[in-house]
């Protein structure tokens, strides 16, 4: 019945996922444990807070939408993982050369940024994407990936603000919903909250874990950008 709706090859929570994919507040989530780093407790504790409901709500009102929609059409998911990406086979790296792109230009529109700022922070995901991605393909380290890419973004972001005189975190805050594994720990409260038994609970507590580890990681290469290139002015 569900071919009725979408095409049999297409997985339809991925697509729903890549809708709510704008949404994540990565950003605020680093800038929670940035605070947190610079001693500054309770703003971080409230930007850490508040992400993570934010993401929270998210994750509720996914699951009860694709609960009504399956309710009404049985929908195909890829392979028997409840979830629907489990079989899912990444997207080749010659697409991805079309996509990221795209990507990046998106972010910057849901961002609203100026004419003068989109290209700035379009080059800034760029590089926090070739880098991050780059580093974990030859160096096999899945952490390191991240470090790296903050830390290109930071360096770049910061010698942007000293030529235009700008805030660095113009481009910084839509080059941390790129870099920051937002989706991850997503996916994993939905998993948390669907309680698909003892296995998939703890797979979801792991991918909340793992995406809180990635914004530490993206923290420390922040930091350390910012000692590499320093910031003329900031927010």
């Amino acid at each position: 019945m569900a071919q009725l709706w979408v095409h049999p090859s297409i997985d339809p929570t991925i697509v729903a996922v890549a809708g709510v994919l704008c949404l994540i507040p990565s950003s605020t989530i680093v800038l929670g444990i940035n605070d947190l780093v610079s001693g500054h407790v309770l703003s971080g504790m409230e930007r850490l807070v508040k992400g993570m409901i934010i993401m929270l709500w998210l994750a509720l009102g996914f699951v009860l939408g694709m609960t009504f929609v399956s309710s009404l059409v049985p929908l195909d998911v890829a392979g028997d993982d409840p979830n629907g990406y489990g079989d899912a086979e990444p997207v080749p790296a010659l697409w991805q050369l079309l996509f990221v792109p795209i990507l990046c230009s998106s972010i910057a529109v849901v961002f609203q940024m100026s004419g003068k700022d989109m290209m700035g922070a379009i080059l800034c995901m760029l590089l926090g994407y070739v880098t991050s991605f780059c580093g974990v393909l030859f160096l096999g380290l899945p952490y390191f990936g991240p470090f790296l890419g903050s830390l290109a973004i930071a360096t770049y972001a910061n010698v942007w603000s000293r030529y235009y005189d700008r805030p660095n975190t113009i481009i910084l805050f839509p080059a941390f919903q790129l870099v920051v594994a937002g989706i991850v720990g997503f996916m994993g409260l939905t998993k948390i909250i669907q309680r698909h038994g003892v296995d998939d609970g703890g797979e979801g507590v792991e991918q909340v874990r793992h995406m809180l580890i990635v914004a530490a990681v993206v923290v420390v290469g922040f930091l350390a950008g910012g000692t590499l290139v320093q910031p003329r002015t900031t927010i």
